[in-house]
């Protein structure tokens, strides 16, 4: 067993020119952080960006994935997106008025997206154009 003297001079630099005593703030040399290297080297982690982009990212590549679908008893390939839009269609009008409004919903979202395709498609417009003064 160490005594008292051993444990209380366990990080003594021998080299200084007086005894470094370990105690409270005053950890043992050996196990300080050495100069030059960080205590967190890997770091704060970078945000990420938040759920929207994301999930419009995966949304859209999961609904232009080619798939087999059965329309009228005959094998059609077709994106997901499609058999999507039908059955949404179909429900609005089937379902009710909570599937109705759901419908109109998504047709007044994709208007005004529809209308700067088409005038950018007819050449009225172009993406990303600055206006100049006159």
């Amino acid at each position: 067993m160490a005594s008292f003297d051993d444990e209380f001079n366990q990080g003594r630099d021998h080299g200084a020119e007086a005894p470094y005593r370990v105690g409270n703030k005053r950890p043992p040399l050996h196990s300080r952080f050495k100069s030059g290297i960080s205590g967190n080297p890997n770091g704060r982690p970078k945000d990420r960006p938040k759920g929207y982009p994301i999930l419009n990212q995966t949304l859209t590549k999961e609904l232009s994935k080619s798939v087999s679908a059965t329309v009228n008893g005959k094998p059609v390939t077709a994106t997901n997106g499609e058999p999507l839009a039908v059955s949404l269609v179909k429900n609005a009008i089937t379902k009710g008025p909570a599937a109705m409004a759901l419908l109109l919903k998504v047709i007044q979202q994709l208007e005004p997206e529809a209308a700067a395709a088409e005038a950018r498609k007819k050449g009225r417009v172009r993406r990303n154009a600055r206006r100049r003064p006159r």
